[in-house]
């Protein structure tokens, strides 16, 4: 019998929430065959979540394919989650220039008034 401290514990607890927030089981972390893959698309999915309807389609049809039917990313698949980040950047990079437009534009009406 394996005696587990309060550290270990802890961990487990951190690690099972870490999973279910992520839509996984603790058992997959241990045992699916494309868990490296699994995890890649789980980062990329936290760091674009602002990424629009249509790619997120396409990230889920890879998800599907990786995590459910347990296939691993392909060259096809990478070119597409490349494809819908870099897509996601532009559109960031847009918004903050036509945020920065906004702010400029208020500072001279409100400088001139």
């Amino acid at each position: 019998m394996t005696k587990y401290t309060n550290f270990d514990l802890e961990q487990e607890q951190l690690i099972g929430y870490w999973v279910k927030r992520y839509g996984f089981t603790k058992g997959d972390l241990d045992r699916h065959p494309r868990i490296d893959d699994v995890i890649l698309l789980i980062r990329i999915r936290e760091e674009f979540k602002d990424m629009n309807n249509y790619n997120r389609k396409r990230f889920n049809k890879i998800w599907n394919f990786v995590y459910f039917h347990k296939f691993p990313l392909k060259a096809k698949n990478l070119q597409t989650l490349k494809s819908l980040a870099e897509h996601t950047l532009r559109k960031r990079n847009r918004q903050q220039r036509q945020a920065q437009e906004i702010r400029n534009r208020r500072k001279s009406v409100n400088h001139t008034g």
